[in-house]
């Protein structure tokens, strides 16, 4: 009959929509199959890891303490509906639960720089994780990527590192398969290093270097890390309880990246070299200055970054970026795109 001939056309043209749905990465209409939770989203490494999943279809839920005033510019990363905010708290079990529940991935990208009132180095690095593990194991989520810090051992001189040191173990304690991601120091548009060194030659016209200078760096572009992130996610069961450092592909000490940033920046301001001691005492005096002056992104702690090498280790359990198919970015090549806001005249000025 003519019913069961319209039924019959409608039955195929619905099977071929759904044929036409493009599995895998095929763009931000397609569907991945990854459902994440993204603790710390709205932060700096946060966004590029928000923007990696939502590109390619992943349904993202995004974490915040601000409320969605702080998330909604993280909608505009994955298709309508896709990126979903959600209110959460560290002390909370209940809102972590209910961020969590709809996700087969958890990604922590929770991280501090120094004390607030409110939070302390030791229970954001080091309990949260744990705490994260057992809600995870609670709910059944079987994926879980937690992002550390290069160089994160109970032997260095920073409790930032220190901290992450013991956030590692506990994490691993208690949910051995879980991927840790060791990313160097963080570079991109809206880093707080790079874009430091800069704002301080061009303001307070010197360039600080702790520690006599002699500590070795390295630097990673953020989306790097981002990416390599996505990649685990997309195959978590190939990396599943691994390690992996995410650094540039040279390192620099911290009088090479002057010479780099008076090259982009054109700006040739005298160096300070602190001593250990004096170090200390001006990380000490930073902690007291408002963020919106120039040692304002400064702190004790992040100071004490400067008092050991920060390089990759030479572990051969440790996978590299490399290993996952990414070639890290060079901070000459992509810094150039931000870094001559810079310069004190204008950036045609070389013209």
């Amino acid at each position: 009959s003519r019913t069961n001939a319209m039924r019959l056309v409608g039955l195929r043209a619905s099977q071929q929509l759904l044929s036409d749905v493009s599995l895998g990465s095929g763009g931000r209409s397609s569907v991945s199959g990854i459902r994440a939770t993204v603790f710390g989203a709205s932060g700096f490494l946060g966004r590029y890891v928000v923007n990696n999943l939502g590109r390619v279809g992943s349904q993202v839920v995004v974490t915040s303490r601000s409320g969605e005033l702080g998330l909604r510019h993280l909608r505009l990363m994955g298709d309508i509906g896709r990126i979903i905010p959600a209110d959460f708290s560290i002390r909370d079990k209940d809102s972590l639960r209910r961020a969590i529940a709809p996700s087969n991935v958890v990604i922590n990208c929770v991280g501090k720089f120094w004390d607030t009132r409110n939070y302390k180095l030791e229970e954001v690095h080091s309990h949260f994780p744990q705490v994260l593990a057992e809600v995870c194991k609670e709910l059944g989520v079987e994926q879980i990527v937690h992002v550390s810090a290069l160089g994160a051992s109970a032997e260095m001189q920073s409790r930032i590192l220190r901290t992450k040191a013991v956030g590692e173990a506990a994490l691993h304690s208690a949910f051995p398969n879980a991927v840790i991601v060791r990313p160097g120091t963080l570079f991109g548009a809206e880093d707080k290093y790079v874009n430091w060194l800069a704002q301080m030659q061009k303001y307070l016209r010197f360039y600080p270097q702790f520690f006599d200078g002699l500590a070795t760096l390295s630097p990673v572009y953020v989306n790097d890390v981002a990416r390599c992130i996505g990649k685990v996610c997309h195959d978590y069961d190939t990396y599943k309880g691994k390690t992996i450092e995410v650094v540039g592909p040279r390192p620099y000490t911290q009088a090479q990246l002057f010479e780099l940033l008076t090259k982009i920046a054109h700006v040739n301001s005298p160096t300070i070299v602190f001593p250990p001691l004096l170090s200390q005492l001006v990380g000490k005096w930073t902690d007291f200055i408002p963020d919106h002056f120039a040692f304002g992104d400064m702190s004790y702690d992040r100071v004490m970054l400067f008092a050991d090498d920060n390089v990759p280790s030479n572990d051969p359990n440790v996978l590299k970026a490399e290993d996952l198919g990414i070639t890290p970015s060079d901070l000459e090549e992509v810094g150039r795109i931000w870094l001559t806001m810079w310069r004190r005249g204008t950036q045609y000025s070389e013209a």
